[in-house]
């Protein structure tokens, strides 16, 4: 079996979690004030890797081998400094797939269930838990979420070579904005296309992320609910990082100087021109470019 929950992992029954958590919980994940009482009836508590959704029991030992999100050569930094992978490697994502409905499970880096997606066939996010606290889980829907709050959390398309226009498909911003989402009519792919994609995160999306490992658990998150809407017929792709540049000193990002906010206020197209110009004339930076990069920041 997969192991889930290392030794030492402060967990807690829904009963015992305090309410300065829940509304830390509720502002983290940019929910309306007065869904409070929705959220919580939503509660479970999540035991050995096992949750229910829509009165079904899932367990993560019953689930395909974990995916690997990164390249073989992949390379994460922060504030130029590169990581021990061994340290901070990515969270374990598992799939499973029965009756033409898709379950993605992320788990955090001590093996406790930290986000659940339900995905139709269509690709259309049908429901989501997440970790409020190790070992109690909560269903989000959009009609809790702040839209207006949502929109930060926004980022500029994919920068991609004029000839890899396959590639130029935008991610989701938020699993759960009722305005991506994504429709994809299909069934199933025979092979995958694999994109190798270099992620940049500005010092605001750091903050508002609440550092730089829930900034790299964040792209995390979003690259692999986006490969589970991407293995449909027409597009038949994965994924896979192969860089990611984090900013999270705002007196030393490059990505929030104050050229760089003059561009994003004024203009895409030049914002975007200045980007591609700060990885061109780093060296460091345009040797880990893959087919497309992407910016993430709060605006």
């Amino acid at each position: 079996g997969k192991k889930v929950g290392k030794k030492g992992s402060k967990r807690m029954s829904c009963d015992e979690i305090p309410a300065d958590m829940v509304d830390a919980f509720m502002s983290d994940m940019v929910m309306k004030s007065d869904a409070t009482v929705d959220m919580m009836n939503t509660m479970e508590d999540v035991m050995d890797g096992t949750f229910m959704i829509n009165g079904d029991m899932y367990s993560i030992d019953a689930m395909e081998p974990p995916i690997d999100m990164l390249t073989a050569d992949a390379t994460i930094n922060v504030d130029g400094v590169e990581l021990d992978l061994k340290l901070y490697p990515p969270h374990t994502v598992f799939v499973s797939n029965s009756d033409g409905i898709s379950m993605l499970v992320i788990t955090t880096l001590e093996g406790d269930v930290d986000t659940v997606f339900e995905i139709d066939a269509d690709g259309t996010t049908t429901a989501q838990m997440q970790n409020i606290s190790p070992g109690c889980m909560v269903s989000m829907t959009p009609e809790m979420m702040e839209e207006e709050k949502l929109s930060e959390f926004k980022y500029n398309d994919a920068l991609v070579d004029p000839g890899n226009d396959n590639t130029t498909r935008k991610l989701e911003s938020s699993p759960l904005d009722p305005t991506t989402a994504r429709q994809l009519q299909g069934s199933s792919c025979s092979t995958l296309r694999v994109i190798e994609i270099a992620f940049a995160a500005d010092a605001s999306f750091c903050l508002k992320a609440g550092g730089f490992t829930q900034a790299i658990a964040k792209i995390n998150q979003i690259v692999a609910l986006v490969n589970q809407k991407y293995k449909v017929p027409g597009i038949c792709a994965r994924i896979a990082i192969k860089f990611c540049d984090i900013q999270c000193n705002p007196s030393t990002d490059p990505y929030n100087s104050d050229l760089s906010r003059y561009y994003r206020d004024t203009s895409c197209h030049d914002f975007v021109d200045y980007v591609r110009t700060i990885w061109k004339s780093n060296g460091y930076l345009r040797s880990r470019q893959g087919h497309a990069t992407h910016l993430f920041f709060r605006r």
